[in-house]
């Protein structure tokens, strides 16, 4: 895997987390007006979980890079 590729992946990952951020607002706002809704903290929760998995990938991805 060359360097370019690296930074595309590293790329995308950003993205994901970006729409995670603004679905993650839109859940929020919506938990502010129906705090017992469990659908939305499920939710939240999913989104909050894949972002960790997501920083991961990234951390790893950036060792790679470095090591190129």
């Amino acid at each position: 895997m060359n360097k370019s590729l690296i930074l595309l992946d590293i790329q995308t990952l950003n993205n994901e987390l970006s729409n995670n951020r603004k679905r993650s607002i839109k859940i929020i706002k919506r938990l502010q007006q129906e705090p017992t809704n469990l659908m939305l903290i499920r939710r939240l929760k999913k989104i909050k979980l894949d972002n960790e998995n997501i920083s991961k990938k990234q951390h790893e991805l950036w060792k790679l890079y470095k090591e190129k």
